[in-house]
């Protein structure tokens, strides 16, 4: 299959690759050329994350960073700890 390089170095990929992959519209790829000087296209899979996830995770990052977290070294000491929560 041919594909032509339009003047704003766009390409448009031909339907039966795009069905046969299952791309959509705004889906990403990672484009790079390969050791034999072949332009590799590759699906990228961009998972979102619900809000609430989010805010758990920034919580749990400024808990890090403000020394509020340590490892775990003993976990039946560290169990004693979370009981007194």
């Amino acid at each position: 299959m041919l594909a032509t390089l339009k003047p704003k170095n766009q390409i448009t990929l031909p339907s039966e690759i795009i069905k046969e992959i299952g791309l959509h519209a705004k889906d990403q790829l990672d484009i790079h050329i390969n050791n034999r000087g072949e332009i590799v296209l590759t699906p990228v899979i961009v998972e979102v994350l619900p809000k609430s996830m989010i805010k758990d995770l920034e919580e749990a990052f400024e808990d890090i960073r403000a020394g509020r977290m340590s490892d775990v070294e003993d976990i039946e000491e560290t169990i004693k700890q979370l009981d007194l929560l």
